[in-house]
Parts: structure tokens; C-alpha cells; sequence
């Protein structure tokens, strides 16, 4: 399992991963960024030479689902991984504002198809 984003990076390449992993930032945001051109062309294709990091789905087969599989833990079905990957999409929004609520995330697909029944199911299991 590996982080999303650099934790050790400095500001401009963490931004560009942001890019890399979400896709593109507000364009105000993007046109203000002075370094953008270390690491994007003019059309906004990554340089050629640079690490680019994966999407946020490829991230997620990759360092979860696989890991997930060779651990023994067992996988995510696909419905179940649309749903994750959905809410991971509205809590990283690069635009504060739009990212959701603590309350759309308690009710977003994911922890109320699986993770509250799961939760539901622990409890019964201990009494």
C-alpha cells in the first residue's frame, strides 16, 4: 500500500502529483502556478522524462485491490470499488468548497451499502 500523493516532496512535484492522480486543477489556479512548466507542456502532457503517478483507479488497483488479493484479505467486488472510488473523488477535490460534507460522506454509497452493514454485523458478532 502506498501513499497517494509524496509525503516528502517539495510543493510543486506534491501539485503535480495532485495533477497526475486527480486530473487538472482549476484552470485560474493552474494558469497562476509559475513552476507548472518543470513538469507540463504547453497542451498539459506531462514532460518527457518526469515520474508520472498513476490515476487515482490505476493507484487503487494497483496499491490496494492487488495488495488486497496477494494478502489473502480478499478483493473489492467492482460495484464496491466504484463506490470507494467515488467518494475518494469528492473528498480530494482541489477546490475546498466543492469537496464533500462529513454528512455526504456518511451517506454516500460506500459507507452506507457496505461499510454500515459491516459495522451492523461486528456488533451482533459480539454480543
Amino acid at each position: 500500500m502506498k501513499a497517494i500523493f509524496s509525503t516528502e516532496a517539495p510543493e510543486d512535484e506534491v501539485t503535480c502529483q495532485q495533477i497526475d492522480v486527480l486530473g487538472p486543477m482549476p484552470q485560474a489556479w493552474y494558469s497562476a502556478w509559475e513552476e507548472r512548466g518543470y513538469f507540463f507542456d504547453e497542451d498539459g502532457r506531462p514532460v518527457e522524462g518526469r515520474e508520472v503517478w498513476p490515476t487515482l483507479d490505476l493507484a487503487f488497483e494497483q496499491g490496494v485491490r492487488e495488495y488486497r488479493r496477494q494478502g489473502g484479505v480478499g478483493d473489492f467486488c467492482d460495484d464496491e470499488t466504484a463506490a470507494i472510488l467515488e467518494l475518494m473523488r469528492g473528498m480530494l477535490r482541489f477546490e475546498p468548497e466543492k469537496r464533500l460534507t462529513i454528512e455526504e460522506v456518511l451517506q454516500s454509497e460506500w459507507v452506507s451499502k457496505w461499510v454500515m452493514p459491516d459495522y451492523e454485523r461486528s456488533l451482533q458478532a459480539c454480543t
